[in-house]
């Protein structure tokens, strides 16, 4: 997967970590939930739950939940919607570690990595540790929400082995994929289409919650 990203926006990826479910639920309950504000609310007619407009405290199954839903009729229903809510959720759990030490970070992540094989990092204690003290504090507004959707268009997949939809650049090549990466940080705009949720037209946060890290 870091070959193929490297591969379509050009640029190289030298660091992961895959964290699976359980996993992420953890995460999100040992920062004691995180808060996200959901600007359109939408209903998962398969799971028959939903989340209403305005702001939410969440749990890890909730966040969990609220990242996943698909079978969504509207503008939420669709994958590209999905990826918008799951850079809120990511967002929202950046907001709770500025909170925490560095020491309490990386002990969170060792914590994590033993509840399944899973979850895994190629980064080294000392280097989460220096990005965690290097970007935990970072204004929000330096950080930049980008969706794919005004950049690709979806086709249906007709392959036996692998039916469904996918997608692919607009223009035919990644060249215009890769002069977003490239040019990112020039416009504060989002890029994102107009049914889209505006992550930047998010209102204030409430008060934060009191917040109990737990490191078993």
């Amino acid at each position: 997967m870091c070959d193929t990203v490297a591969a379509v926006f050009g640029q190289p990826v030298h660091a992961f970590v895959r964290i699976d479910f359980s996993a992420f639920e953890k995460i999100v309950d040992d920062l004691g939930g995180i808060d996200v504000y959901c600007q359109r609310g939408f209903y998962d007619y398969l799971f028959k739950d939903g989340f209403a407009q305005g702001w939410h405290h969440l749990s890890g199954k909730r966040a969990l939940a609220y990242a996943r839903y698909r079978y969504v009729i509207g503008p939420e229903g669709d994958n590209f919607a999905r990826e918008m809510r799951q850079q809120q959720v990511v967002n929202a759990v950046k907001s709770k570690l500025q909170n925490v030490t560095p020491q309490q970070a990386t002990h969170l992540l060792a914590a994590i990595s033993t509840l399944s094989n899973a979850t895994e990092t190629n980064l080294t204690t000392g280097q989460m540790i220096s990005l965690y003290s290097t970007f935990h504090n970072i204004d929000p507004r330096n950080v930049r929400h980008v969706s794919l959707k005004p950049l690709t268009t979806t086709f249906e997949v007709t392959r036996l082995a692998e039916p469904g939809q996918a997608v692919r650049p607009r223009t035919g090549n990644y060249g215009e994929v890769q002069a977003v990466m490239r040019d990112i940080f020039r416009s504060g705009n989002q890029i994102s289409t107009d049914d889209q949720i505006q992550l930047a037209a998010t209102p204030p946060a409430p008060q934060p919650q009191s917040m109990l890290l737990k490191l078993n």
